[in-house]
């Protein structure tokens, strides 16, 4: 029986670690990078005062999704249940009790209207 040997063996973990790190160096650098789709977004969903931090790429991606979606219901708007239901194909980790809380934050921002008689979501009339 032959004895694997030492050598070789702390060589290929030396080399195991090194490609670690550089794996690691590239996810710290792809993170700083912005998220393609906050450039997507940034003209349509930002307001102008605004600055996208780590903790709000979230949000305005939620936002930008509901944005898409009413642009193509038109002035008839969604319900909360039917924009949560369709943005959760593509973000299936968003709670709904966290989606309502977005959409009431939206609202108070100017960037959704809200019509209590139908219960709707929508885009306010820009003038």
């Amino acid at each position: 029986m032959r004895v694997p040997e030492t050598n070789s063996y702390q060589q290929q973990m030396a080399n195991l670690d090194r490609q670690i790190r550089a794996l690691q160096r590239k996810k710290v650098e792809l993170a700083r990078r912005e998220h393609p789709v906050v450039a997507e977004l940034r003209n349509s969903a930002l307001l102008p005062s605004e600055f996208v931090t780590r903790k709000y790429r979230h949000k305005l991606e939620v936002m930008g999704r509901i944005k898409f979606i009413l642009e193509r219901h038109g002035r008839a708007g969604r319900s909360s249940a039917d924009l949560h239901a369709e943005i959760s194909l593509s973000m299936p980790e968003l709670k709904f009790e966290t989606f309502r809380s977005y959409l009431s934050r939206f609202k108070r921002e100017g960037r959704l209207e809200h019509v209590p008689q139908h219960q709707m979501w929508r885009l306010p009339v820009r003038i």
